[in-house]
């Protein structure tokens, strides 16, 4: 999380950095950018639309979206590391990227987006949460498969990256062997790494640590 925000502040080099969260992180990496960060007291988001929402991580999904309506400007998840800068991605009023490719295309990940305050694209998405359901089975639909869908219907609403620019390697036991085991990928596209700090946490390298950055195990972390 402090190589997500630090590479934030670095590469993209903002007027300011919104951290919403429900409680202020701890710890010593926090100390070392809590000055450079604004902490925003985030809502605990127990409905939409008078739907109970259940869930933390779509909690985090209806408050990125009211976030990005209300003051416009770069998402990011906690666990995106920023490589290069967004300039030429910011003429459109709404930028996302795909997740996956081919057989493992999943649709257009929320956990990079740009946009204009209160962006056209975003208010039709937000709107289609008074269908919003708890139910795993449709787990990502609001977040990912739904904006795919709404991107079909309106394609000048919304610019499309292609899959490497934020969302590659994937979150799958492959795709984290590619990230965090191998140096066969280059990030030659990439203008972020989403981590997936959840898909990490399912594979063999859920405990990797400090030191063993620093031995160097594959492109990623050698940068």
């Amino acid at each position: 999380n402090y190589v997500a925000v630090l590479s934030a502040l670095h590469v993209l080099r903002p007027d300011r950095v919104m951290m919403h969260c429900l409680r202020e992180p701890s710890g010593v990496f926090w100390e070392l950018v809590r000055p450079f960060v604004t902490l925003v007291q985030g809502r605990d988001v127990k409905s939409v639309f008078g739907l109970t929402v259940e869930h933390y991580a779509h909690k985090a999904d209806v408050v990125r979206l009211e976030a990005l309506l209300d003051f416009g400007g770069i998402y990011l998840d906690i666990d995106v590391v920023t490589l290069r800068p967004f300039d030429e991605l910011r003429d459109a009023e709404l930028t996302l990227g795909q997740e996956g490719l081919g057989k493992t295309l999943m649709g257009l990940c929320n956990g990079v987006m740009l946009a204009a305050p209160n962006a056209t694209f975003l208010q039709l998405w937000y709107d289609k949460y008074r269908s919003f359901s708890n139910d795993q089975r449709k787990w990502n639909y609001h977040s990912v498969t739904l904006p795919k869908e709404l991107a079909k219907s309106h394609p000048d609403l919304v610019s499309l990256q292609p899959y490497d620019a934020f969302f590659w390697p994937l979150w799958d036991a492959e795709g984290i062997k590619l990230m965090l085991g191998s140096f066969d990928y280059k990030y030659a596209n990439n203008k972020a790494v989403h981590v997936w700090k959840h898909g990490v946490e399912r594979t063999a390298y859920k405990d990797f640590n400090l030191a063993w950055c620093f031995e160097c195990h594959s492109t990623l972390v050698s940068m």
